[in-house]
């Protein structure tokens, strides 16, 4: 009776190790958390966006806060390429509205809808103009090689 037992809880013990190495693999492990400051020139950016773009594909983005730092979370880890964009930011010159939204007042806008120059996209306090390259994954040379857990990353740009 006792053999019968010991090897119940042995075959047991096999049916639920691979269950249970499986669960510790989910724990968020599997994918990195990339954090840092983002500077042009020496200086926090105040706004805009950062994407990473994994070689496996897909892309991750966070806002840029205002004082130049930005999270991003379940990154899949391998090497991956940069993007940084502040043009979101960029306020609309006036006159620059055309068409039927031109004199619409901002409240008259239907809900969801972003006009550029009339629902308030835009922000000339935190926009920094910086170079298009840097919004091209192709052309901005950031990347990295993100790895599993939390890392920091800052970015730099000239």
């Amino acid at each position: 009776m006792r053999i019968q037992a010991s090897f119940g809880r042995f075959l047991a013990g096999l049916l639920f190790l691979p269950c249970g190495l499986m669960l510790a693999g989910c724990g968020g492990g599997s994918s990195g958390t990339v954090s840092g400051k983002v500077s042009y020139k020496g200086q926090p950016l105040k706004g805009g966006t950062v994407a990473i773009i994994p070689k496996a594909g897909g892309v991750v983005s966070s806002p840029i806060q205002e004082d130049g730092s930005y999270s991003i979370s379940k990154v899949p880890p391998g090497s991956a390429r940069i993007t940084v964009e502040t043009k979101t930011l960029r306020p609309t010159p006036k006159g620059a509205v055309k068409g039927p939204y031109a004199k619409m007042p901002k409240d008259a806008v239907p809900e969801g809808l972003n006009v550029p120059g009339v629902t308030g996209q835009g922000d000339p306090k935190r926009y920094v103009a910086i170079p298009d390259q840097y919004s091209d994954p192709e052309k901005s040379g950031l990347s990295m090689d993100v790895q599993r857990g939390a890392q920091p990353h800052d970015i730099d740009l000239k």
